[in-house]
């Protein structure tokens, strides 16, 4: 009830105005304002985006760790990015790589892009690819989403886009690698509730080129269609890779993959 009673509140947009006005009399290191129906929060000389106030700032700048915990990006490394949401893996790995390296980076959702674009422009981000699509076994085939309501912890509105659609096109990782002569993917990482599956087929160039990779799949998701672990190790290990030992204990985190090409 009073988790309830919270997140009514913090969806009420003058509550948020109010909160982020006397967070920024309290935190003298980070700043947040209202433009364009986002809250961009500065930090030093980093923006990060959201669509709601960040008050936990240093848990959501630092979820990239999660990623790179069996794999440090180092300068000049070629990176790919599938479901980069609110961008924060993208920002702090863009910093990393240097202006010799690139990260390519693919989202589906048209608001989520909406952010990653503010990023990029507010950041200068020189080594950033963006691509608006959904990660599939084929290139270019226009598909029909549903575009499902973001989280509270991510949405001005809970309820705004329910039962609505959106038309993208389908991309794969071969046909980025294809268009960019990229003779080697040092990283990957992947956060696509459960799409990830669509390595099955496809992506076979992406798979013999890529050094390093994260996946998050999604089985805490108790629906058939996040049920992906399993079938993405076996999909891995047939590729020639090495899957490293995760030994958390979260519920989400226990069911990310971390692979080295042997």
């Amino acid at each position: 009830m009073i988790l309830r009673i919270k997140f009514y509140l913090l969806s009420l947009e003058y509550v948020r105005f109010f909160l982020s006005k006397l967070y920024n009399f309290i935190n003298k290191e980070v700043k947040i304002y209202h433009k364009e129906n986002l809250w961009i929060h500065k930090n030093k000389n980093e923006y990060y985006i959201n669509f709601h106030p960040i008050f936990k700032f240093d848990e959501f700048k630092s979820i990239y760790k999660y990623f790179i915990k069996k794999y440090k990006p180092k300068k000049n490394d070629i990176i790919i990015d599938v479901g980069s949401g609110l961008g924060q893996e993208l920002l702090y790995l863009s910093k990393i790589i240097g202006r010799k390296g690139k990260i390519f980076s693919i989202e589906s959702d048209p608001r989520l892009f909406k952010v990653l674009n503010k990023i990029v422009l507010l950041n200068n981000l020189k080594n950033v690819y963006l691509l608006n699509g959904f990660f599939y076994k084929k290139n270019n085939i226009k598909v029909k989403s549903k575009l499902n309501p973001i989280n509270d912890w991510m949405s001005n509105s809970i309820n705004s886009s329910r039962g609505k659609f959106f038309e993208t096109n389908t991309i794969t990782i071969d046909a980025i690698i294809k268009k960019y002569k990229l003779r080697k993917i040092n990283f990957a990482k992947f956060n696509i509730e459960g799409s990830e599956i669509n390595l099955l087929s496809g992506n076979d160039i992406f798979l013999r080129k890529c050094q390093n990779i994260c996946i998050s799949c999604h089985d805490f998701i108790n629906k058939k269609e996040f049920q992906t672990f399993s079938e993405i190790k076996k999909i891995l290990k047939k590729k020639n890779f090495k899957i490293h030992n995760n030994f958390s204990k979260n519920r989400i985190r226990k069911y990310f993959i971390y692979a080295k090409k042997k």
